[in-house]
């Protein structure tokens, strides 16, 4: 199906070594970046500088960023921290493709614990915290990767990504509270028998 062809173009492949990690870290030093400027802080602004024509090729950039991955939930953080005004069409838009992809890796993993072992199960819900952390939904990425924390098979290595995906999601939100405490519990979970 589309869903299937669009969902596998956006899946990144362990096997050949080229998985994206998510969310994009660029996309949060763009982030970061664009809010330094806005400070009008002058160890941002060089002398010289059109400041007006910076604003606007962040913006560009982190729009078209926003738009390619379908990244409602950081589409509506952004307009909130920032005050642009909201596209209500784009964001109905981003939330509809959303919905739609989060459907399909929930299939996915329905027919995973019906017809596949642990290691396939375990895959589709990587899939689905991947996905959240993609579109930088920062709450179903914690509960997504907390599932898989939590799950009884699960090896140790796979739980310490788990929580290293939560920590990654903090970072991307400048949570330094958060991402101190999955820290903590990475360590702890590595100190007790990491397998990676």
């Amino acid at each position: 199906t589309a869903m299937e062809e669009e969902v596998k173009d956006k899946t990144p492949n362990f096997v050949s070594g080229t998985a994206e990690l998510e969310p994009d870290m660029s996309l949060a030093q763009l982030v970061f970046r664009y809010g330094r400027l806005l400070s009008n802080d002058d160890d941002v602004i060089a002398d010289g500088i059109d400041v007006e024509q910076m604003k606007e090729n962040y913006e560009k950039k982190l729009s078209a960023e926003i738009e390619r991955k379908q990244m409602a939930p950081l589409y509506e953080w952004i307009c909130m921290k920032f005050g642009w005004d909201i596209d209500k069409k784009k964001l109905e838009e981003m939330k509809l493709s959303n919905d739609a992809e989060a459907a399909y890796l929930e299939a996915k993993l329905d027919e995973a614990r019906r017809n596949s072992g642990d290691m396939e199960v375990v895959d589709a819900m990587f899939d689905i915290a991947r996905f959240y952390g993609r579109i930088c939904d920062k709450e179903k990425t914690y509960l997504a990767n907390d599932e898989i924390r939590d799950r009884a098979k699960v090896s140790s290595g796979k739980k310490v990504d788990a929580v290293m995906n939560k920590i990654r999601i903090s970072l991307f939100y400048l949570d330094l509270v958060k991402a101190k405490e999955q820290l903590a519990q990475a360590k702890k979970l590595a100190e007790t028998g990491g397998d990676w």
